[in-house]
């Protein structure tokens, strides 16, 4: 299984500080079953993992001078609910926004 960015960064945290939490929604699929697994396996607390729809996919292509185009379906992802546990976390990293440190 491939993990997104996001999963890999809470998992480094998780090994790091001994903590992270992962904020996110996945499809109530095998496949969204399968990622939530397996971040949690790294000792990523997944309490607050929002479940609901298909997990979104992302293909990408690479042309033969190694260009990559990225086709994205962002599936449940795009039902996230505004969350209430991300009051008072030391550190947020949200996708496409550098950490910030509360």
């Amino acid at each position: 299984m491939i993990l997104a960015s996001m999963q890999s960064f809470a998992a480094v945290a998780a090994r790091l500080t001994g903590g992270a939490r992962l904020l996110c929604r996945v499809g109530d699929d095998r496949i969204g079953e399968a990622l939530v697994d397996e971040i949690a396996s790294e000792g990523v607390d997944v309490s607050v993992v929002q479940r609901g729809g298909r997990t979104g996919s992302i293909v990408v292509l690479v042309d033969e001078f190694g260009e990559r185009t990225f086709l994205s379906d962002r599936g449940a992802s795009l039902l996230l609910d505004s969350p209430d546990p991300l009051r008072q976390v030391p550190l947020l990293l949200r996708a496409g926004f550098r950490a910030h440190a509360g």
